[in-house]
């Protein structure tokens, strides 16, 4: 995977949040069906950027763990946290393998939005393997097109 450094995403945090398109509700509906959300549980959202996607959860979640390496991202997701009210967000600035040094939960849904071909992808699955509780899954939302296969992940 190439080294992009550490300043790829730097001062794009405001342009995130504002013209990024919202991931629609046909998504987020399928997601609740898909996993039975209930308001029980928690969620990762991996990658999690501004935050556009873990607040559209907010109320399906106990709590929800945003994870993003751009320290300017986490901001604007805390930022667009208190504008909405959203109290069950945490984020967590870096990358899966610090934050699971400091987690101690399991989670019923992991996001990936946008933000998987960035990874080390099989490192990520095989970590987040164990973090997912028995009946969650994985969700790796990218751009959609009838021609392009979905891949969804459970864990059984």
């Amino acid at each position: 995977m190439t080294d992009y450094g550490d300043e790829l995403f730097k001062g794009t945090a405001w342009y995130y949040s504002r013209y990024r398109p919202l991931y629609p509700a046909s998504l987020i509906r399928f997601l609740v069906e898909r996993f039975s959300l209930d308001g029980k549980g928690h969620m990762l959202d991996l990658g999690c950027g501004t935050g556009q996607l873990a607040l559209r959860f907010a109320d399906w979640f106990e709590g929800i763990v945003g994870v993003d390496p751009e320290i300017e991202m986490i901001e604007e997701a805390m930022r667009l946290g208190k504008e909405y009210r959203v109290g069950n967000l945490k984020w967590f600035p870096g990358d899966l393998d610090t934050y699971k040094k400091t987690m101690d939960l399991d989670y019923r849904l992991v996001t990936i939005a946008k933000a998987f071909h960035w990874m080390n992808r099989e490192q990520v699955l095989d970590t987040l393997y164990e973090m997912v509780s028995s009946g969650g899954g994985v969700a790796i939302v990218d751009d959609y097109s009838p021609h392009k296969k979905f891949y969804l992940g459970n864990r059984k």
